[in-house]
């Protein structure tokens, strides 16, 4: 299937020309467009295409426009919140989230980006607080904390 607008058999009744008899009488044109066939097309005719994606898109679910996009193998992401990441059954998958006690609060943070087999990743410690080791680097370039 191929998303392309087809035009077939517009007739236009122009007058113009450069003979006399063409524009007092006038010369029928009959006309056939294939409109978003390829990306060069679909470039071309940005304006009109984006008023029926705006229109598509309006009546569509984020999970919908992804689907569909995915589908056409179209290369595509939605710009997702915190929530719907943590909600993401692909990051939840794959185990992308670290829970670590973090001055007595259990804290979901975000794991490694990949996973390799020969150097398993892992959070050793949790990020420093503000000013945590602000002293200790202060003594080791010989400033008074």
């Amino acid at each position: 299937m191929t998303d392309t607008i087809f035009i077939k058999g517009l007739v236009i009744h122009a007058r113009h020309g450069v003979m006399d008899h063409e524009t007092e009488v006038g010369q029928r044109f009959v006309i056939d467009i294939e409109l978003f066939a390829d990306r060069l097309s679909r470039g071309a005719n940005w304006d009109a295409l984006k008023l029926f994606l705006q229109e598509w898109a309006s009546e569509q679910s984020v999970a919908e426009v992804y689907a569909a996009a995915q589908h056409r193998r179209i290369p595509f992401a939605p710009v997702s919140t915190m929530g719907d990441l943590l909600a993401s059954p692909h990051l939840k998958a794959r185990g992308f989230f670290a829970t670590l006690d973090v001055a007595g609060a259990r804290v979901t943070v975000p794991g490694a980006p990949y996973k390799l087999s020969a150097t398993p990743w892992a959070i050793r410690r949790p990020a420093p607080r503000l000013g945590e080791h602000t002293a200790d680097v202060f003594r080791e370039v010989g400033l008074d904390a």
